[in-house]
């Protein structure tokens, strides 16, 4: 199982409105965890560079070429699912708050991500690509 982690530590009043810290709470860490679901097992961790602002990070998207895809801020990210080790990322200049999507036109599988106004689109080479019919 893949999460998106989140964690800030902040005091609790009671009659607080909401359970979000808020957005001048101390440091914000953010990762993607993979555990094991039978043993509740920490499996690896990637971590993500340390921020002050903005307690919101996108989804995951897990593809049959065992590649997870995911977002931190404006950071657009491939991981190898069996090591967590970061296979590519690119910077989109927007910020990414959703989860992405694959579809298969044709067999060739692409990954679509929405980044500020902007909808990014990535071939998936062949090798991680699991197109209609394989």
């Amino acid at each position: 199982m893949f999460i998106p982690a989140l964690e800030t530590g902040m005091i609790f009043f009671p009659g607080m409105e909401t359970n979000s810290p808020p957005t001048s709470a101390g440091p914000i860490y953010t990762a993607v965890r993979a555990v094991n679901v039978e043993t509740g097992e920490l499996v690896w961790e990637k971590r993500h560079e340390t921020r002050s602002k903005d307690n919101t990070t996108g989804g995951l998207l897990l593809t049959k070429g065992k590649i997870v895809f995911g977002s931190d801020m404006s950071i657009f990210f491939a991981l190898d699912s069996h090591t967590g080790k970061e296979l590519c990322s690119v910077n989109t200049g927007e910020k990414i708050g959703g989860t992405p999507v694959t579809y298969f036109p044709d067999g060739k599988q692409f990954i679509a991500i929405a980044a500020g106004g902007n909808l990014l689109v990535f071939g998936l080479p062949d090798q991680y690509s699991i197109g209609v019919g394989h």
